[in-house]
């Protein structure tokens, strides 16, 4: 996500108090926490998703279904190219190289 520590630790703390996750203390590291929706952000995750799913929707009904289906496939791709690239990533000897999509 390229976020800092302190960005996710304020996002959460918004999020808690908002009472869409709760956070609980992890037994085997209590430096660590664990956070997961509560029934009410599960309820507003989905009013989310759904609104989210509509809008991409709409945004492609301009292109033919033949052309919808390929760009999802190419995504997929993409996803895991990603995924496969960033494997490893926290090793700092591992590191995309730019020159290598050209």
């Amino acid at each position: 996500m390229m976020v800092s520590n302190g960005n996710v630790t304020g996002l959460v703390e918004r999020l808690v108090q908002e009472g869409l996750i709760e956070r609980q203390v992890s037994e085997r590291d209590r430096r660590a926490a664990l956070v997961r929706l509560t029934d009410h952000g599960a309820t507003v995750f989905a009013e989310m998703a759904k609104a989210h799913s509509d809008w991409v929707a709409e945004l492609l009904a301009g292109l033919p279904a033949s052309d919808q289906k390929a760009l999802w496939s190419r995504l997929g791709e993409l996803k895991l190219s990603v995924r496969a690239a960033t494997e490893g990533a926290g090793d700092a000897t591992t590191q995309p190289d730019p020159e290598e999509d050209r």
